[in-house]
């Protein structure tokens, strides 16, 4: 659930830049809740180490998801310590989105 960064202090950043726990391709899927960069902000970076496999959210949430990925490449492609204006470029999933409907119905 969410694939998001750690933000605040550079001790909780560092742990972004840390080896994952597992091999990226072998996960299947990640459900992203909503389209805070705590939440969906290690996105780019997941596909980069070999993540092939499906995104679900909301149909409006994969819509910000976008949004927000393409609007943060500073804070997701640095370490702490690298200032702002060195960063690369966004690498945003595409094509793997699975949007669910949410009802409002009782």
């Amino acid at each position: 659930m969410d694939c998001g960064l750690f933000q605040g202090v550079a001790e909780l950043r560092r742990r972004n830049w840390g080896g994952l726990p597992c091999d990226a391709a072998d996960i299947e899927a990640v459900v992203i809740t909503h389209a805070h960069l705590d939440h969906c902000g290690y996105l780019p970076r997941l596909v980069r180490h070999g993540f092939r496999g499906r995104v679900v959210t909301t149909e409006f949430s994969a819509r910000l998801i976008e949004i927000v990925l393409r609007d943060s490449p500073s804070r997701r492609s640095r370490p702490p310590s690298t200032p702002t204006n060195t960063a690369g470029p966004s690498t945003v999933p595409r094509g793997r989105c699975t949007t669910t409907r949410t009802s409002t119905a009782p």
